[in-house]
């Protein structure tokens, strides 16, 4: 199962804190990857697709950079979407 948490805005978004779910494999059958997940949770929770444009992304609590897209996910994973914050 591939857990996936909510911060924020995403978190209200989503109307939830966290999702998990099984994954499938990606495209063509190959082993799936971050954009299938993304994919997934926008499936489940359609306000959620601008919020993880403007996010942060960690696997494991790893941070994402770049062109994170093709980074592969396993089962077992945490997906954590991480919107902007402000506060002073």
């Amino acid at each position: 199962m591939v857990r996936v948490v909510y911060f924020a805005s995403a978190s209200e978004a989503a109307e939830t804190k966290s999702d998990e779910f099984e994954l499938g494999s990606g495209d063509g059958g190959r082993p799936p990857v971050l954009s299938d997940v993304l994919s997934h949770v926008e499936a489940l929770h359609s306000k959620l697709g601008t919020v993880i444009r403007t996010s942060l992304i960690s696997i494991n609590n790893e941070y994402c950079a770049g062109e994170h897209s093709q980074t592969p996910v396993c089962d077992a994973d945490e997906v954590a979407i991480i919107p902007p914050v402000s506060g002073g």
